[in-house]
């Protein structure tokens, strides 16, 4: 894609900004796909390219914004050694936020939940698909169940996707908490962040506890007690994240 094209996809009326932001990225499930940005430039690579690999994709973004930064620069007579100056205090800054990240409750927190949860449903890959056939044998044969098996499929559905987002989402609310004050005292960026990864919480949490009805497995009950620790210390770090109205989502 050229910088040209992304412009092009941006700039389009009726695109909402800044949707991107506040999502849990799993699209087949949004309502607002045909405006966002994010997915519309997914979405015509793989017109073009089929299948997008994900590390040439970013190469091709980090590209595309470095010309753009670098035209951007042009404009306001900004040199070349004055950008090496800033990347190198962006530099120093990152190595900082890291730090800080390194020494939070809650990002650890969301850390052993992403290793417990992600262990468990590697090694029980096998049970649970034969829990999802089970329950499609079940719907042959009693298409009353119907609302009941959807349930668990999606319930893990929801856990393999959400395993992985919680953590992101945290990590970006609690380092984003340094950049608040660039943003409206009711509508922080790191208020959007914990939404979002509460809103995942809350899903896993229901999620987790159907599997549980179903296998009654107690290594699910340790997993389940991370999430309601991580539900509650992000509730107290970020107090107005479930009043956070998020771009389109919220509106």
């Amino acid at each position: 894609m050229k910088k040209e094209d992304l412009k092009r996809l941006v700039d389009r009326p009726e695109m909402i900004p800044g949707i991107y932001n506040y999502c849990d990225r799993w699209c087949k499930h949004c309502h607002f796909t045909e405006r966002c940005s994010v997915f519309a430039i997914e979405d015509e690579e793989k017109e073009k390219e089929g299948e997008i690999n994900a590390a040439d994709h970013l190469s091709n973004m980090f590209s595309i914004t470095l010309e753009m930064i670098l035209d951007d620069a042009k404009e306001r007579g900004l040199d070349l050694e004055e950008l090496a100056i800033h990347a190198e205090q962006a530099s120093e800054e990152k190595a900082l936020r890291e730090a800080r990240l390194g020494e939070s409750e809650l990002v650890e927190l969301a850390s052993t939940y992403l290793k417990l949860a992600h262990s468990w449903l590697e090694k029980s890959n096998d049970l649970l698909e034969n829990l999802m056939g089970e329950e499609l044998k079940s719907l042959e044969l009693d298409l009353s169940k119907e609302e009941q098996d959807i349930s668990l499929m999606e319930a893990i559905e929801a856990i393999r996707w959400y395993v992985f987002q919680i953590p992101a989402k945290i990590r970006r609310a609690v380092d984003g908490k340094n950049d608040d004050d660039f943003f409206e005292e009711d509508q922080r960026d790191s208020d959007g962040s914990a939404k979002v990864a509460l809103i995942g919480i809350e899903r896993s949490i229901s999620a987790w506890k159907l599997l549980y009805e179903r296998t009654k497995i107690d290594e699910l009950i340790d997993i389940l007690g991370y999430l309601v620790k991580i539900r509650s210390l992000t509730l107290k770090e970020f107090p107005k994240a479930p009043g956070f109205k998020r771009p389109g989502f919220d509106d």
